[in-house]
């Protein structure tokens, strides 16, 4: 053979291969941009699909309503969608078709298929589901390998098209049907479970690894989700398999990184050791990206100040609400705690009954008898109500004058005097006086009963005499005095007499007054002040011997029997403990309606630390209960050991914001709050976008002031400056969230630490019970033992375990996807492994 002819047999040969490849190449692109075509369709079809679950989705099932017609909707928008983009010269009978439910496993290639008016899909293969169904046309042989069948809303869509080869086919080259599919969901930006560790991003540069791969269940027990959704930035760790994992009776699990296996969590469809519904029906997981660390503003951020303004002028000055450096009364931070032993200390007694509306076991505290309850009847002034004209000496830092409100009768003499008036030997030790020749008044408020007054008469009394120059005038010179007193009652912005007025003339003789007045007169006794007004004949001789003025230096109300008795109410402050011994009990109360608040202070919110015996410490049998509460943590609060931090022996119960629609006042006998309660006593703005998400106090306006939740009157008693019917969580045009338990740390952190533990018993007994937010972003959240509630709410943190032998329940308290676009429809497959 020549050259030239075997050039051109290689040449001829080289030429149907380049052409056969180039072919190839040809119908190739033309498949890949079909698939991507595809693909895009189906993805806006299950994405419009799933956009009808932006809403409270709590119902895990489409045969029942209102997650039955969520369904059929859901089915209207994809098969829209799909009608404008594969034939938009066509009307296809949307409403038909989804009725029609679910497409079977061999797909709809017309309308009739569904039994619809005709209408050819012009050789398309369809398929619209939702939930995605568990056959071979979602979860294969074959192309489509997906893995969330039976996940309750999510839609699934199919597109098939038929595809020719243009050039490929000369060379027997046959191409199959291409295939676009999609699952799409909603992901909710707020979570009942939240965790926001993630390997190698913790804040102090060292132990890289996330404890437990951020969500941790241990034990033979689990954790279970009856309201809400779990999201980590990890991942998700069932280490004893053989228990129930994840229960999410409404929700999802949405995690970062992490697939399911022997290491983790047992796959679908095994829902024991894994994740389900509570009912048998196993669960997968969701991806999500890397969500942020929500900077929430605490009342500490809020507060600039540490300390209170003591004076009106004070807060005129500096009008910014604090978190005191003192609960009142005591110093700085204080040491709260009760005795089961001492009358002078009495702790409440735990009581328990089982609440007729829920059937829940319902704890409450009640008073302890008090062999010496007569004492208690007694009602002393606790704080002056704007006296400038009157001179006196402080006591302690909180602008409290001693004065007239000592314990015993001053100076010594019979406690009740008898007769009427009683003059006392002795010389007072504090009183308060008038200027010489003035003519003005002494407002003090007074401390309310602990428990309610029987019928009967109230009793006032003072001790009265006359002063020059602020000294005791023993000569009793000059011009008379004359002293009124009244015993009146803040209603509706101003004060009203309550019985009638007594009015004496002050003389050089200590002298002991009394009066009657109706029990039945008073209203609130949270609201009580005595009235003194002095009026003093100038003889218009400047500063002479004759011109007096008038001092008190005792005062009281006496009630009659106190029916029932109150159990010891705690007040807003800086706490550097709460301690209550076994079988004790006491009630936060938000609005210090037995001790009152300071002015400035913001009602509700108790802040602990930074000693390293700081601590929440409840013997065996206690209750610690408050609604309405927010329970800040400083930096220095230490880690749960050896008796500190939060720390709950066998059988306590910390309960704080559990109301629940319909049950019982776990606050009695202090007033029921609205079910808003459980947005606590410090809130924040979840649409915040950016920045730090701000905070605001969740009760209404104070006294005559306009500051919510703080007391801004100085003429007010601090124990009727804010009252429990204020209470008035922000609600338009937002929903504020409660934050419960706020752990202060340095932004952004340099160590995480692991301040808040629970432990208990391997059964359900008692624990802690919460609604509102546990904010503890840069904390190691642990529970391990039982817990016998199941109202613990949000929970955010930068880890969390739950550990033990019996399910621990969580309770998410606010309605999912609320806000507007808080749930917005994502796709969730195909992955890239699919």
């Amino acid at each position: 053979m020549k050259p030239r002819g075997q050039t051109l047999v290689i040449f001829s040969l080289f030429l149907t291969v380049l052409i056969g490849v180039s072919a190839l190449a040809i119908d190739y692109a033309n498949w890949l941009l079909t698939d991507r075509k595809l693909q895009n369709i189906s993805d806006h079809a299950a994405l419009a699909g799933a956009s009808v679950f932006n809403q409270n989705v709590n119902n895990a099932s489409c045969a029942v309503a209102p997650g039955q017609q969520l369904c059929v909707d859901a089915r209207i928008h994809a098969w829209t969608s799909l009608n404008q983009e594969l034939f938009p010269g066509v009307t296809l009978d949307v409403g038909c078709l989804a009725a029609a439910g679910n497409t079977p496993v061999g797909g709809w290639t017309n309308a009739s298929d569904a039994g619809c008016p005709a209408a050819p899909f012009q050789g398309h293969h369809l398929w619209v589901s939702t939930p995605p169904p568990a056959n071979p046309s979602y979860q294969g042989p074959g192309i489509v390998k997906g893995a969330l069948a039976g996940n309750y809303g999510i839609v699934w869509v199919r597109v098939d098209r038929p595809t020719q080869t243009f050039l490929s086919g000369i060379f027997g080259i046959t191409a199959r049907d291409r295939i676009g599919w999609a699952t799409a969901g909603v992901l909710p930006n707020d979570f009942a479970l939240q965790i926001f560790c993630r390997d190698g991003a913790n804040p102090a540069g060292n132990n890289s690894g996330c404890i437990s791969k951020g969500v941790g269940i241990e034990g033979g027990g689990g954790i279970e989700i009856i309201r809400g959704d779990i999201g980590s930035n990890q991942s998700l760790q069932v280490t004893q398999q053989g228990g129930s994992g994840v229960v999410l009776r409404s929700g999802n699990v949405f995690l970062l990184e992490g697939v399911c296996g022997p290491s983790t969590w047992n796959c679908p469809p095994q829902a024991t050791g894994g994740i389900s519904d509570g009912n048998g029906n196993a669960k997968n997981a969701f991806y999500i990206p890397p969500q942020p660390v929500p900077h929430y503003e605490s009342p500490i951020d809020y507060a600039t100040q540490l300390v209170c303004p003591t004076t009106q002028a004070g807060w005129d000055s500096n009008p910014v609400p604090c978190v005191p450096y003192w609960p009142s009364g005591a110093g700085s931070p204080g040491d709260w705690t009760c005795s089961t032993s001492d009358p002078s200390n009495y702790c409440g007694t735990p009581d328990y009954y089982d609440d007729i509306n829920t059937g829940d076991w319902a704890p409450h505290c009640d008073a302890r008898v008090n062999p010496n309850a007569a004492s208690d009847a007694h009602l002393r002034p606790y704080d002056d109500l704007g006296n400038s004209p009157f001179g006196g000496s402080q006591f302690n830092p909180q602008d409290i004058y001693r004065n007239i409100e000592d314990a015993a009768q001053d100076p010594s003499g019979t406690l009740n005097p008898v007769p009427n008036p009683t003059t006392l030997t002795g010389t007072p030790t504090n009183w308060v006086y008038s200027d010489d020749g003035d003519t003005t008044s002494y407002r003090a408020a007074i401390r309310p009963p602990n428990g309610v007054p029987d019928p009967g008469n109230l009793t006032v009394r003072y001790v009265l005499f006359k002063t020059d120059g602020g000294s005791i005038d023993a000569a009793n010179g000059g011009n008379a005095v004359t002293v009124t007193v009244q015993l009146q009652e803040f209603v509706g912005g101003s004060w009203v007499t309550r019985g009638p007025d007594d009015q004496h003339d002050a003389t050089g003789e200590v002298i002991a007054y009394q009066y009657e007045v109706p029990v039945a007169a008073v209203v609130n006794y949270s609201a009580l002040s005595l009235k003194i007004t002095v009026a003093t004949v100038d003889d218009g001789g400047g500063q002479q011997p004759n011109e007096r003025g008038a001092g008190i230096s005792w005062a009281e109300v006496e009630t009659t029997t106190l029916q029932p008795a109150l159990p010891p109410m705690i007040t807003p402050g800086y706490y550097h403990s709460i301690t209550i011994p076994d079988n004790g009990c006491a009630i936060l109360d938000p609005t210090g309606s037995q001790n009152g608040l300071k002015l400035g202070q913001i009602a509700g919110v108790y802040r602990f630390g930074p000693n390293s015996s700081s601590a929440i410490d409840l013997g065996q049998g206690a209750l610690l209960i408050g609604d309405g509460v927010t329970l800040v943590f400083d930096t220095g609060f230490p880690d749960p050991t050896g008796g500190r931090g939060i720390t709950l022996a066998a059988g306590s119960a910390l309960m704080v914001n559990t109301y629940i629609p319909g049950g019982y006042n776990p606050s009695v006998p202090l007033s029921a709050l609205p079910q808003e309660a459980l947005a606590a006593g410090w809130a924040i703005d979840p649409t915040t976008t950016a920045g730090i998400y701000q905070g605001e106090s969740m009760w209404g306006p104070a006294g005559t002031g306009t500051v919510r939740g703080v007391c801004t009157d100085d003429n007010l008693p601090k124990t009727a400056c804010i009252e429990r019917g204020s209470y008035d969580p922000i609600t338009t045009p937002i929903v504020y969230r409660g934050i419960t338990f706020y752990f202060t740390n340095t932004w952004p952190a340099t160590t995480i630490r692991d301040r808040y533990q629970m432990s208990g018993s391997s059964g359900n007994e008692p624990g802690i019970a919460f609604r509102g937010i546990l904010y503890a972003p840069y904390d190691d959240v642990k529970l391990t033992g039982g817990n016998g509630f199941n109202t613990i709410g949000q929970v955010l943190s930068w880890t969390a375990k739950f550990a033990g032998q019996s399910t621990i329940f969580l309770d998410y308290p606010y309605s999912r996807c609320e806000q507007t676009n808080s749930c917005l429809p994502y796709l969730l497959e195909p992955t890239v492994n699919q």
